[in-house]
């Protein structure tokens, strides 16, 4: 994990009312498995954080702080991240760069809400279809979800045998 270009893929959840005030900010780093010839998806952390880059930055170095091999440190590629709340765009790349976990200051790639973009142009329909996705909610979306959560954990000859 050390060597190849990682990812951070970020989302912190908006459901202060929901949780007590503590906003969980979810955290996946993303790397190439050159064994396997495939890309791997690594949850390093769910925590609450705050609402600032700094707070964001806390929990991500705390995170990363396994995968650190002696003076080897894991070091960040580029990364994407809601819009809101903190922790988002160059603002937490350079937040990055200060406690040394940016690999790469002037290649450094950030973008903001990637994978909710991505399903704009289906979401009334899937929301009319299914209803609204919520970590607290039991509905189709939810078990889509789950589902899909459940497959990463088992490689694909486990899952012909079940």
């Amino acid at each position: 994990m050390l060597s190849f270009a990682n990812s951070l893929l970020g989302d912190k959840g908006e459901g202060e009312s929901k949780r007590g005030g503590v906003v969980s900010f979810v955290k996946l780093v993303v790397m190439h498995d050159a064994k396997l010839n495939r890309v791997r998806v690594n949850c390093i952390g769910i925590q609450g954080a705050g609402n600032t880059s700094v707070d964001a930055d806390v929990g991500i170095y705390h995170c990363l702080i396994f995968f650190d091999y002696g003076d080897a440190r894991m070091k960040l590629s580029n990364h994407t991240t809601d819009a809101g709340g903190g922790g988002t765009r160059r603002d937490l790349m350079l937040k990055l760069g200060e406690i040394n976990r940016a690999k790469n200051m002037e290649t450094y790639i950030y973008s903001t809400c990637a994978l909710h973009g991505l399903d704009l142009c289906l979401s009334t329909t899937t929301t009319k279809t299914m209803g609204d996705g919520d970590l607290l909610k039991r509905n189709a979306l939810q078990l889509l979800h789950a589902a899909y959560n459940l497959s990463q954990q088992y490689e694909d000859c486990e899952w012909a045998s079940i």
